[in-house]
């Protein structure tokens, strides 16, 4: 194809896209009378533009870079490259965008940004405003989080892009016929791809993207769990709180649903039923109150009355000796709590994707997890390395459980297993960071000499 047909194919697309975003755009205004989170999401874009444009009035000069984030765990994944720019570079000015309402607590309770805002959606009219007031000479994407009329207004304004922890998975809808020419088209306006792995680089180069134009440079998310792990204080009082319960024998169920509470509850059942003086922490990944009340039910059923997280704090009262679970009933607190485990099972993995099966690699336990695992290379590393172990069903998850509670050694050899995948996969973000400043020298302000 020339490139008169390219720029003319190019041309309806955009036509075609702004055409068909701002009805399923409208289709989500309806859903959201009846849906919270989506509610939300149109609730948090309120003034967006006035808080921005106040927020941005005092921030002085250098130039300004725009680091896109989904959500809470594509925040921790960009943030020690963010730290790390602000610490190397701090004439630079980063703000920081979030697309899903998750983000909410983040922006309150302060974030690695000098402003941080939610992205507006991608409206063409919108998204040309939100260029104009934040006006940044790079807009950086974290993992996958791509937006069409964003990317096409950088590439009209001469604002260089960059996707860092790219991420692709090879079972990846992207990658299926009748659409990987569409997200083929938006990879390839990207200036510069640094992808998580060797796996994510192939898997984007088969999408038709240029060899030279990705660069691995790692998984920063590695270098943040263990800046996590380290910045907890010894006398933690979330920890102080949960520990004086425990005994030597405690599990913590990371991120669950529905379809894993189903597996999980079963397993325990057993191990209950034969004696066995094992505690339990449960932190469901959605934690409104219909959810945890759904929760708390399920263990009823089996004899089992959990205590609530909150309701220990809200009283300031000690757990009761006799309580064999604790529901996590607030956000925020997961990835500590994994110290107080011999053995951690990570959520998702029976619904769709497994969630962050490093925290507790970070703190050299055992990880479980069920089948769903594609998504995460670092799962599927784990079960190579034997430090992470797939269970199908309740049965499966009894016998791990009951194999490491007895086993010691066993137990102790996986876990040292996974701490040292932690510790194999540090330094993504320096590399993140020099291939930036490298390709992006303008920018960065700096010369670059050789390659």
């Amino acid at each position: 194809m020339n490139s008169l047909a390219q720029t003319g194919m190019k041309m309806i697309e955009k036509k075609l896209y702004n055409l068909i975003f701002p009805a399923g755009l409208l289709g989500y205004r309806a859903y959201s009378l009846f849906d919270e989170k989506a509610r939300l999401a149109f609730n948090l874009r309120t003034n967006l533009f006035s808080s921005l444009e106040k927020g941005l009035r005092n921030l002085g000069e250098g130039a300004r870079i725009l680091v896109h984030i989904s959500s809470v765990g594509e925040y921790l994944q960009a943030r020690p490259i963010v730290r790390l720019i602000r610490r190397k570079f701090p004439t630079i000015k980063i703000c920081l965008s979030f697309f899903s309402p998750s983000a909410d607590r983040l922006l309150n309770k302060g974030v690695e940004a000098d402003i941080a805002t939610y992205l507006p959606f991608d409206k063409k009219k919108d998204m040309s405003r939100f260029l104009d007031i934040v006006a940044p000479e790079l807009v950086i994407f974290s993992c996958y989080d791509l937006w069409p009329n964003l990317i096409w207004l950088c590439k009209e304004r001469g604002i260089k892009l960059a996707l860092i922890n790219a991420s692709l998975a090879d079972n990846s809808g992207k990658l299926r016929k009748g659409v990987r020419w569409w997200f083929r088209r938006l990879y390839q306006e990207l200036d510069l791809i640094l992808s998580a792995t060797e796996q994510d680089r192939q898997a984007l180069i088969s999408l038709g993207i240029a060899q030279d134009k990705i660069i691995t440079t790692g998984n920063a998310r590695f270098d943040e769990t263990v800046a996590r792990i380290k910045a907890i204080p010894e006398d933690d009082p979330d920890l102080k709180l949960i520990q004086s319960y425990l005994n030597d024998h405690c599990v913590v169920f990371g991120s669950t649903w529905q379809e894993d509470d189903d597996v999980i509850i079963p397993a325990l059942d057993r191990l209950w039923q034969e004696g066995r003086n094992l505690k339990v922490i449960i932190a469901p990944h959605e934690v409104g109150a219909r959810k945890i009340e759904h929760l708390r039910e399920k263990f009823l059923r089996i004899g089992i009355k959990p205590v609530l997280l909150w309701e220990i704090e809200s009283r300031r009262q000690g757990i009761p000796a006799d309580s064999k679970v604790i529901i996590i009933s607030t956000v925020g607190k997961l990835y500590k709590l994994y110290r107080l485990a011999l053995i951690a099972f990570v959520g998702g993995s029976f619904r769709k994707e497994v969630h962050n099966v490093m925290e507790p690699a970070g703190f050299g336990i055992p990880v479980l997890f069920g089948p769903m695992i594609r998504n995460s290379i670092e799962a599927q590393e784990m079960v190579r390395r034997n430090a992470g172990f797939i269970v199908k069903n309740s049965e499966e998850l009894y016998e791990r459980l009951k194999l490491f509670l007895d086993d010691d050694a066993q137990r102790m050899e996986a876990g040292r297993r996974a701490y040292q995948l932690v510790l194999d996969n540090q330094g993504a973000g320096e590399n993140t960071v020099e291939k930036l400043t490298k390709h992006f020298p303008e920018i960065f302000r700096v010369e670059v000499s050789g390659s």
